[in-house]
């Protein structure tokens, strides 16, 4: 059996609605203790919708802004060193190539070599935009934290607006606030991987009949399109441009 894979924490209300509407259906299909564990995912799943109520349109409009305020810093830093760009005709001076160095530098000390990290599921995400947004503290060189070196090229309030989205997204997402959501997320998959789990072990190689034919239409399709639309956010990503080459002209 392949290793289970986690929904996204906004792509599990469509998923649950329509177990929710089935439910009658799968709960006579599953027998023992595969339709107990199926009502428990379902009582933490209900749970869990109640946590996220009104969450789903903000956090996806948050998460857009975030993914072009990181962007949008990236391609500034990146300006800088287009724009100096060495040629062996032309060859930069002394003050060009300190400040395209300058700005090289910083760019990788504090974002790394790519974008990537604006294209992964949103938990993730937020740890990791949470991670970089900690280096700003961080000693840079000539005494300067990341910060004020962001702050020397004027791009202080692009900083200051990450920060505020990225505060925004965790709350947005139930990390921050209210906390209980993230947990009742963690309960529901939880329990809900313990049924599948489960269903895959009844079912075991049986690749025909009534049951197994029922089991993947009524359980397992909406999962496996919950996991389609967190990889298709992903592929929208990388097709705009945001975890795009990072050597590539902008």
């Amino acid at each position: 059996m392949e290793r289970l894979k986690s929904v996204e924490i906004l792509d599990f209300s469509v998923m649950f609605e329509s177990h929710k509407n089935k439910q009658a259906e799968i709960g006579g299909v599953l027998k023992g203790d595969l339709a107990k564990s199926f009502g428990e995912a379902m009582t933490l799943g209900e749970a869990l919708r109640g946590s996220l109520a009104g969450l789903d349109a903000p956090a996806r409009a948050v998460d857009r802004l975030l993914d072009r305020a990181w962007s949008g810093l990236w391609k500034n830093l990146m300006a800088w060193e287009h724009s100096l760009t060495e040629d062996e005709t032309i060859p930069l001076n002394k003050e060009e190539r300190e400040s395209r160095g300058y700005a090289q530098s910083l760019r990788v000390g504090l974002l790394g070599e790519g974008l990537e990290f604006l294209s992964i599921a949103y938990l993730d995400e937020w740890r990791e935009s949470g991670l970089r947004l900690e280096r700003l503290e961080g000693l840079f060189e000539g005494n300067l934290t990341y910060r004020q070196a962001l702050e020397k090229l004027h791009l202080g309030p692009m900083v200051r607006r990450i920060e505020r989205l990225h505060e925004m997204y965790g709350r947005a997402l139930g990390i921050t606030a209210p906390k209980e959501t993230l947990s009742a997320f963690v309960a529901w998959e939880r329990a809900f991987f313990r049924l599948l789990h489960g269903v895959f072990f009844a079912l075991g190689d049986e690749n025909e009949g009534e049951r197994n034919r029922k089991l993947s239409t009524l359980l397992l399709e909406p999962y496996e399109a919950a996991l389609e639309r967190g990889l298709e956010r992903r592929r929208r990503l990388r097709e705009s441009g945001v975890a795009e080459d990072p050597t590539a002209p902008k």
